[in-house]
């Protein structure tokens, strides 16, 4: 990572090394990739809420479980340095913050016991930061119809479990997520548009029918930069999929290291392919105006998709939708380069405007004659700046 250790001296038995700036480190010692040591360097806390102060739910050092915790309007949950809160996070309202130095957990939870760690739904005005958020055994942290989301400092380490995504972001506009660590087997971030935001496992019946002209809030203005991503088994960035927006745009995602993909390669034409980049547009919508720059991705494994950018249909939701001007800028992948499938369905699903610029594998550009390139039909302008 572009903050990585410096001058880590390496003997039989130790590593030594000194951290001069605030951020997420990940360790590896060869031999135990399965163990790895996650160092999450804070700096320190400001305007520390005082445990009685009035909408504050502060939990101090030691372990507690208060199952569900549900937040209103201008409360703010405290996690203290050195508290481990067992529990899962309802959110309705404005002005919620969850903050502190300390753990949330879903480690004593069945997976069928809870279906997201931290919900937010219909709220406006969020703030998540410092805080550390361990074994999810669902989605992590989603935000559903909500507005004006920022998130600084969150840690995310999954892995135990399929289903367990990083970051939904659901019918939602002007989020932010920067200096965050996600590790999940699920995908770490998925940009996704549901039209029954009560529970999203049930889908009316009208959605299929093909006269059903989505109209939800589309997710719009979101920016993810200074993070680190590790999927064991889905997607890095997954985009679509569950399509029920007005549209997906605006999305900036930059200066982020991928430290490991998927080990399953799966062809680019399966539709539960494994990605860095898996971008699915259906049901009529749009996707437009998306910028990846400045990402430094390690490879390991022999073979990898490294972006699928696809016009497509994904039952229960009928059609297809479209993808346009979307740009990956200053791209240094190390390791196997990764295969790239681009593709419309037809004339009304096209997928255009596609710009590779500097997007290197072990410092040689991808161009056009980019032999794992594959560029299918209803797919124009395909620029390799």
């Amino acid at each position: 990572p572009e903050n990585a250790i410096p001058d880590a001296r390496i003997s039989a038995d130790k590593i030594s090394f000194r951290l001069e700036n605030h951020g997420s480190y990940v360790i590896e010692p060869q031999g135990y990739q399965n163990i790895p040591l996650f160092l999450f360097f804070n700096p320190a806390e400001k305007d520390v809420p005082a445990p009685d102060a009035p909408g504050v739910r502060y939990f101090g050092p030691g372990v507690h479980s208060p199952g569900k915790i549900e937040l209103q309007s201008n409360e703010t949950l405290y996690l203290a340095s050195g508290a481990i809160v067992e529990a899962v996070v309802w959110a309705q309202g404005d002005h919620i913050k969850i903050c502190g130095h300390g753990i949330l957990t879903q480690r004593s939870f069945p997976r069928a016991h809870v279906r997201h760690c931290v919900d937010f739904f219909h709220c406006n005005h969020v703030e998540m930061r410092d805080f550390v958020l361990t074994d999810p055994c669902f989605w992590s942290i989603v935000l559903r119809d909500c507005s004006d989301v920022q998130m600084d400092r969150v840690r995310i380490c999954g892995g135990r479990m399929l289903n367990d995504d990083g970051i939904d972001i659901c019918n939602t506009t002007d989020v932010t997520i920067r200096n965050c660590f996600i590790r999940t087997q699920d995908d770490n971030i998925a940009i996704k548009g549901h039209v029954d935001e009560i529970d999203l496992l049930q889908v009316p019946a009208e959605v299929n029918e093909t006269s059903f002209s989505p109209d939800s809030r589309g997710v719009k203005n979101v920016l993810v930069e200074n993070c680190i991503f590790w999927c064991d088994f889905a997607n890095v960035i997954r985009v679509g999929y569950e399509c029920i927006a007005e549209a997906m745009e605006n999305v900036v995602m930059r200066n982020c290291d991928v430290v490991h993909v998927s080990d399953i390669f799966r062809s680019p034409e399966e539709y539960w392919a494994h990605a860095v980049w898996y971008l699915q547009a259906s049901h009529r919508m749009p996707m437009r105006n998306f910028l990846f720059e400045g990402w430094r991705i390690r490879v390991e494994i022999p073979k990898i998709l490294l972006l699928k950018a696809v016009a497509m249909e994904c039952p229960p939701w009928s059609d297809f939708g479209s993808i346009c001007h979307c740009t990956f800028r200053n791209i240094a992948i190390t390791g196997d380069g990764g295969d790239i499938l681009i593709a419309g369905h037809d004339a009304a699903s096209p997928v255009e405007n596609i710009t590779l610029e500097n997007v290197t594998v072990n410092g040689q550009k991808i161009d056009g004659d980019y032999a794992r390139l594959t560029v299918g039909d209803f797919a124009s302008n395909i620029c390799f700046a």
